[in-house]
């Protein structure tokens, strides 16, 4: 069992928790209302912009060229084709919600960045598993059952490529290589753990949007 199957072991609970979060039921079952599906592209398009700063500071970090390569990569794949499926999808969702956005969504930016910012390689890393890792495995499973909605078919698509793919291969990897002892397992689990529990939050935000809005509705 190489360090990132031992930080996934030691964070099972919260993992089962993420990728069986109701967000995905939601979408499998196609039982996401249009504000809900819209509201979560607004946001995650809005994680994945700060992606590139969070990628930034790990690369800033990186012990040798052939690690500073790699992030390369991963961060031409958010500047290209992540970025290219989202301008075709918000052309088709129109502007994001107008009502104030929930607190999970900057929560998990801002998290995500002290993270990568003010830890150390190792921690960075841990993080940006878990984000990238669990969206591997969620993706798969939407993916195989073949998603209703062709945005979120297309987008969950993307997650099953060989690009984003290999990158997680390669942070899962770095990860191995870059804790080198019992103290840096303990700050890179807990940065794997805290990472985790935000994107649980940043997932229940577009529902908990539709439930704020229906429930405003009905008190009118």
């Amino acid at each position: 069992m190489n360090i990132a199957e031992s930080i996934r072991n030691a964070n099972r609970s919260a993992l089962a928790e993420f990728v069986d979060h109701r967000f995905f039921t939601k979408a499998a079952e196609g039982l996401l209302r249009d504000i809900e599906r819209d509201a979560y592209f607004h946001f995650e398009h809005r994680f994945v912009e700060q992606a590139v700063t969070i990628f930034g500071h790990i690369l800033l970090k990186a012990p040798d060229i052939e690690a500073r390569r790699h992030l390369v990569g991963i961060l031409y794949g958010l500047t290209h084709e992540q970025t290219d499926v989202f301008s075709r999808i918000l052309a088709r969702i129109g502007p994001p919600p107008s009502m104030p956005w929930p607190g999970a969504v900057d929560e998990f930016c801002e998290g995500m960045t002290a993270i990568s910012c003010h830890g150390g390689y190792h921690e960075g890393l841990a993080a940006m598993l878990a984000a990238e890792w669990t969206y591997a495995e969620v993706s798969r499973r939407l993916v195989a059952g073949r998603l209703d909605d062709p945005l979120l078919q297309d987008w969950f698509a993307l997650h099953t490529e060989e690009r984003f793919l290999r990158g997680v291969t390669w942070i899962d990897s770095e990860l191995d290589k870059a804790v080198q002892n019992a103290e840096q397992f303990e700050q890179a689990s807990t940065a794997f753990a805290g990472a985790v529990n935000l994107e649980v939050a940043f997932h229940s935000a577009p529902l908990d949007l539709q439930s704020a809005d229906h429930d405003s509705s009905e008190g009118v």
